[in-house]
């Protein structure tokens, strides 16, 4: 073979090798950018669904605060089935308050009304013990502290008709205090107790002094008479060989 002939073959073989590099190179930073680039766009479709999830729930509860200040009971009645958020917990506490206010207390005074409003206080009793429920595992305690001196306030009221119902308010009182009250520790170090917890300590001393608490049936007792609630009705005996 001619020397010429020989420099041009290693010429075209060295040509074809460097062709080869230069193929997989191509390959190899284009996968790699495809595959980046597929990364980085997933992570842009993330981020967005993320925004407007954040976008649209934000706009949601500030709708839902808004409906709540309007204060209309529709408003609060379609707020309250949210039960996760915090418009949803504050429009069940609404709730509870109307039944007990509008419901019950309202109503007392009248003598056609007041057994049914004594119904309406019962069941703003067991709303708000149901809230205090939904609420246990929440970071502040605002929501179950406002249910459970609901609970304790409706079952005082209660006594109206039956004085029983003070020990059962008394005991609500005390879990309120047991639960978030402040230790004497506490109390050295100047901290004050929640206003909850306040008013709970201020109707349990009335309620653990004979003294007081004697009073407190008497006032019961005479709203009773001049309100014309009448005392509940006695439950009926057990008959014999009746299923």
């Amino acid at each position: 073979m001619k020397a010429e002939e020989r420099k041009e073959l290693e010429t075209n073989v060295l040509a074809d090798k460097m062709g080869q590099v230069v193929e997989k190179g191509k390959e190899v930073p284009g996968s790699t950018f495809l595959t980046a680039a597929l990364v980085a766009v997933g992570i842009l479709i993330a981020v967005w669904i993320g925004w407007r999830w954040y976008v649209n729930r934000t706009t949601e509860t500030s709708l839902q605060w808004m409906l709540l200040y309007d204060g209309s009971e529709a408003a609060i009645r379609q707020i309250a089935k949210d039960e996760e958020s915090a418009a949803g917990k504050a429009a069940r506490l609404q709730f509870a308050w109307l039944i007990y206010w509008d419901g019950g207390i309202k109503a007392l005074g009248n003598p056609l009304e007041n057994a049914k409003a004594i119904t309406f206080i019962q069941a703003a009793a067991q709303e708000y013990d149901k809230i205090a429920d939904l609420c246990k595992d929440d970071s502040s305690p605002m929501f179950r502290l406002q249910a459970m001196l609901g609970k304790a306030v409706a079952l005082e009221t209660l006594a109206v008709q039956d004085r029983k119902f003070l020990k059962d308010a008394a005991s609500a009182y005390d879990e309120i205090v047991k639960e978030y009250g402040k230790s004497k520790e506490d109390s050295k170090e100047a901290k004050e107790d929640y206003a909850e917890v306040a008013f709970a300590k201020a109707r349990l001393d009335i309620m653990k002094d004979s003294k007081k608490e004697q009073d407190l049936r008497a006032l019961y007792g005479e709203l009773q008479r001049i309100l014309n609630i009448r005392a509940p009705l006695p439950a009926p005996a057990a008959q014999k060989g009746f299923k």
